[in-house]
């Protein structure tokens, strides 16, 4: 995907376990992949979080470049010295501050296997021990409806946040629901415009952030 300019890293595009996708689905800040704990498979693991103004491609090519230095091989805390080299210091890069991060380059190659924050400073807090899923809606004659789906372990929907627009009263509904008890909450309803920018609602609802919600979720409906 990228080769660095100052020492010629090759940042590969990868997969679930190495390079750009790996460390982009794991580290990003804004990445919705979630992971679950080996040691309890009922509780979520949250890997380090770059910070939130990083740009993937132009900040992590930065950082690998800023790491590699004889300085920052480490070879007391590399548990597998055959097969990779280890980096660990302190870099920073256009849109991130001086941080302390951990990179392995596959043995005796310029090829970046992962790069990672050490600290998780920049974490989100869990409130909710569920994965929280990308908006979903569907749009009918009579009503639109998104909602952001929460799964446990299994992939099976426990709680929605959903947005309701009934279209003959012209009110919008904000709704929670517990699918396992059918318990529900409605947090407000309010008359909305002609106008539903239907893409542009779904774009924003993955991104947004819930943690406001999640609280009530926790306390009213779990």
């Amino acid at each position: 995907m990228k080769i660095s300019p100052k020492n010629k890293l090759i940042l590969i595009y990868g997969d679930e376990y190495a390079g750009f996708t790996h460390i982009h689905n794991r580290h990003s800040y804004w990445s919705q992949k979630t992971y679950w704990k080996k040691t309890d498979i009922n509780k979520l693991y949250t890997p380090s979080k770059f910070e939130k103004n990083s740009i993937p491609i132009k900040d992590y090519t930065e950082i690998i470049d800023n790491l590699y230095s004889k300085e920052n091989i480490n070879l007391e805390k590399n548990n597998k010295p055959e097969l990779f080299d280890l980096y660990l210091g302190s870099a920073n890069s256009t849109n991130s501050k001086d941080a302390k991060y951990k990179m392995l380059l596959y043995k005796g190659t310029k090829i970046v296997h992962t790069l990672y924050p050490i600290s998780s400073k920049n974490n989100k807090k869990k409130i909710l021990g569920l994965r929280r899923g990308k908006p979903k809606g569907q749009q009918e004659k009579t009503h639109t409806v998104i909602a952001v789906p929460y799964y446990d372990k299994d992939n099976k929907i426990i709680i929605s946040c959903e947005l309701i627009w009934i279209k003959e009263t012209k009110m919008r509904h904000h709704i929670l629901i517990n699918h396992l008890n059918n318990k529900s909450l409605t947090l407000y309803e309010k008359p909305f415009s002609d106008s539903i920018d239907y893409d542009s609602i779904i774009q924003d609802m993955e991104y947004e952030d819930l943690s406001k919600i999640e609280k009530i979720i926790k306390e009213h409906l779990l």
